[in-house]
């Protein structure tokens, strides 16, 4: 906050019936195999540092939930010292005036997050080895 560092937020959301498919979840015992969903999550994490340029310049911190009915994990990107640009925009403030400020550019192309998701899923399906095969 201090350098006014975009934050992006996601998160992975899945039916639970697709991580018991996967292997990755028992609905009957309730277990649930995090550390298939830690490995997945470092490699789209990877993927999406590196293609938005913020491989060296990026922390992320993730947590997985079972709050709801589907299992989940929620993640957060942050650049403690930003690389991204400014750009003006136009805010409404509070009571419907607006006004111009500056902030920093946060925006991620739909290429971008597409393959993120990509190198999530094909992760959490051991697409690479089923290819193999």
């Amino acid at each position: 906050q201090k350098h006014q560092s975009v934050m992006w937020q996601s998160v992975f959301s899945f039916r639970n019936d697709f991580l018991a498919e996967n292997n990755v979840y028992n609905p009957k015992t309730k277990q649930l195999d995090e550390a298939k969903l830690r490995d997945a999550t470092r490699v789209a994490m990877h993927d999406f540092t590196s293609k938005m340029g913020m491989a060296h310049s990026a922390i992320w911190s993730a947590a997985i939930h079972r709050n709801t009915d589907n299992i989940h994990i929620h993640v957060a990107i942050v650049e403690p010292q930003p690389t991204r640009e400014w750009k003006r925009v136009t805010v409404e403030g509070r009571h419907g005036e607006t006004y111009q400020e500056w902030q920093r550019k946060g925006y991620v192309p739909k290429k971008i997050l597409n393959h993120f998701k990509a190198a999530f899923a094909n992760e959490m399906v051991d697409r690479d080895r089923s290819l193999a095969r």
